[in-house]
């Protein structure tokens, strides 16, 4: 049972880092094209504020040609009329061409908004790449006492929740999960057969690769001992290796 489970896991971590890899990849991707749009942006930017330049000199041209008829002596109401279309003409391209720089500043604003975000995502994911595993995954041999159970345990951590699965002798099976914090570790511990049985504190101590601490039952129906000490000691990476089912209680 525990054989298969240890290559499964190896395999699914592999499994893991390769589709952080895939999705810092694809992240990478997106931000190139995002790139290649708000370049496209900015140089659509730049050519419509020449044309607002244009379009404003040429609103101020025709409002000069306009002041100028105006302080004639005699002014051509026809011409004046003309130089007003012009300039109405040249006031609402130019207010077009104002309202195109607007709406392509806004799609500048989002598209920067976009790429911080991506960078913020591929940061995220690369240091989800860069984090080392946990001291506490693996297998450990397992002691229970005054019961004198012993057995193996495999742990999963990620952040500070931790995970595992557990066969002690007489063949009795279950799982734990619970949190880890400075050390210390605090499990719940779910007997196939009986549910959540115990509750187990403890304190990690990475010198010797060792749990130590207590146990406390959370029933004491049918004369049952209401707690005591237990011990987890990590198996190498050798011994990891050549675990067997036949070794386990």
């Amino acid at each position: 049972m525990f054989r298969p489970l240890c290559v499964l896991l190896v395999f699914a971590a592999s499994l893991t880092a390769a589709n952080a890899q895939s999705v810092v990849a694809v992240l990478e991707a997106n931000r190139r094209i995002e790139n290649r749009l708000f370049d496209g942006e900015l140089e659509r930017y730049e050519e419509a504020r020449l044309r607002e330049r244009q379009a404003l000199q040429g609103l101020r041209s025709s409002s000069n040609a306009l002041d100028r008829a105006l302080k004639r002596n005699r002014p051509n109401l026809e011409q004046l009329a003309e130089l007003e279309a012009e300039v109405d003409s040249a006031r609402e391209a130019a207010y077009a061409v104002s309202r195109e720089l607007s709406d392509l500043r806004q799609q500048i604003y989002n598209r920067m908004a976009r790429l911080v975000e991506l960078d913020a995502e591929i940061r995220r994911e690369r240091g989800r790449l860069l984090v080392p595993p946990s001291q506490l995954d693996g297998f450990w041999n397992l002691e229970f006492q005054p019961t004198g159970e012993i057995g193996l345990l495999e742990l999963r951590v990620e952040g500070t929740l931790v995970t595992g699965t557990y066969r002690l002798s007489g063949a009795r099976t279950g799982s734990v999960r619970g949190t880890l914090a400075n050390n210390e570790v605090e499990l719940d511990r779910i007997d196939n057969s009986n549910g959540f049985d115990s509750v187990l504190d403890g304190t990690y101590n990475a010198a010797t690769r060792q749990i130590r601490g207590e146990w406390t039952a959370v029933d004491l129906s049918g004369g049952r001992l209401g707690g005591g000490t237990w011990t987890a000691r990590k198996l190498s990476p050798v011994e990891e290796e050549n675990l067997q089912v036949d070794q386990v209680p």
